[in-house]
């Protein structure tokens, strides 16, 4: 599916920051990706993506603010509702194919539904639950369905949860499970621990956030930005401020890649006994230009690459590659801080090589095939 894109032309830059990118180059070799953009010049409904996820055949399926796309490396092809059965809304805000081969599909200010043998089906009325944002398939092969209520799909039927005995749920934020197999479910009314017979509240405090950490302990995000551990060996509070964290993607047993309102971090595990989180930011929303480039969601593609859905910037595609600096004049291996700081701009060649002017001085990058050896270092 992939192999198509190399038929556009790539655009090499470091992963997600420049001084991390600028110091792989001036070791021989280093890793570094080539970013390829695809906007709504090259097909993409639009250049604001929401969703991304792999359906049964392996085809990218593509969410955006003015509808669904399925892209086969080389084309798009569009489904609309006012042109489709089955598929209520064109803002697109959550993806997911499950373990049958399912795509479940959640739009704004309307019922999810189903995309399954080539088929679309609401599974329920807009009154019942509507504007799904994150879709969950837990480990016993039910659907969660975060929305303007938390649902449950199974044997074929729609259960929406409203509360936890006398406890009213409220709209979910967000939904994770733990390795044991418990549900923790965010709102603004707390936070609450279950599964399909039922929930408890665990804590009271308002919670935009949850998520497991790398002992297998679950960690909230409460509403004044405090990122509290609820279950776990850590007794460590960290604050966040104004930062809201919106999803994640797994690249490992130590380390995610968490988008957040202030750009992407990667979330890892502190410490040898894994208790702890500490946070990095790799990509600011704004570049050195005062553009805004926010990220959206972050799909795994084959090894280490990695699709990136942007707000207003289209799609981009990162693909890991190996470099090599080789001087087209003489240098000294010694200066290379001093050539980190003085590079200025990156050439693309259509034979994939580069070319980077150093100040005084031309380097060539050439890049060989992709690898698979871990993502961030």
């Amino acid at each position: 599916m992939l192999a198509n894109l190399s038929a556009l032309a790539p655009l090499c830059i470091p992963l997600l920051t420049p001084l991390r990118g600028a110091q792989d180059l001036a070791g021989v070799p280093g890793p570094t990706y080539t970013r390829t953009t695809i906007s709504a010049t090259e097909g993409v409904p639009s250049s604001s993506v929401l969703a991304l996820c792999f359906d049964a055949g392996g085809f990218l399926m593509v969410g955006t603010t003015a509808g669904l796309a399925r892209y086969d490396g080389s084309r798009f092809e569009s489904f609309l509702a006012s042109e489709t059965p089955g598929l209520g809304g064109d803002r697109i805000q959550a993806l997911l194919t499950d373990r049958r081969g399912r795509t479940w599909i959640g739009a704004d200010e309307t019922a999810p539904s189903v995309l399954e043998k080539g088929q679309f089906q609401a599974i329920c009325a807009p009154e019942a639950l509507r504007s799904v944002h994150q879709i969950l398939e837990s480990s016993n092969g039910d659907i969660w369905l975060v929305g303007n209520r938390l649902g449950r799909y199974s044997g074929g039927r729609l259960e929406v949860v409203e509360s936890a005995g006398v406890i009213p749920i409220g709209p979910p934020t967000r939904i994770t499970e733990d390795p044991a197999g418990q549900l923790w479910v965010s709102t603004p009314n707390g936070v609450f621990c279950g599964g399909p017979e039922g929930f408890d509240r665990v804590d009271d405090r308002s919670a935009t956030w949850v998520t497991t950490g790398f002992d297998g302990g679950v960690w909230s995000l409460t509403e004044e930005g405090d990122l509290v551990p609820l279950s776990g060996g850590s007794q460590e509070t960290i604050s966040f401020g104004s930062i809201l964290m919106e999803e994640e993607l797994t690249r490992g047993p130590d380390k995610r890649l968490v988008i957040s309102s202030k750009g992407v971090f990667s979330m890892m595990a502190a410490g040898p006994d894994r208790t702890e989180l500490s946070f990095e930011v790799i990509q600011s929303p704004t570049d050195g230009a005062g553009t805004i480039r926010r990220v959206n969601c972050l799909l795994a593609a084959d090894g280490a690459d990695l699709w990136m859905g942007t707000e207003f910037h289209g799609l981009d595609y990162l693909q890991r590659r190996f470099v090599t600096l080789q001087p087209l004049v003489p240098g000294n291996a010694a200066d290379a801080e001093a050539r980190l700081a003085s590079i200025e701009n990156v050439l693309p060649l259509s034979n994939g090589e580069v070319i980077v002017h150093e100040g005084k001085q031309l380097s060539l990058i050439h890049i060989s095939e992709p690898t698979r050896l871990g993502m961030i270092s």
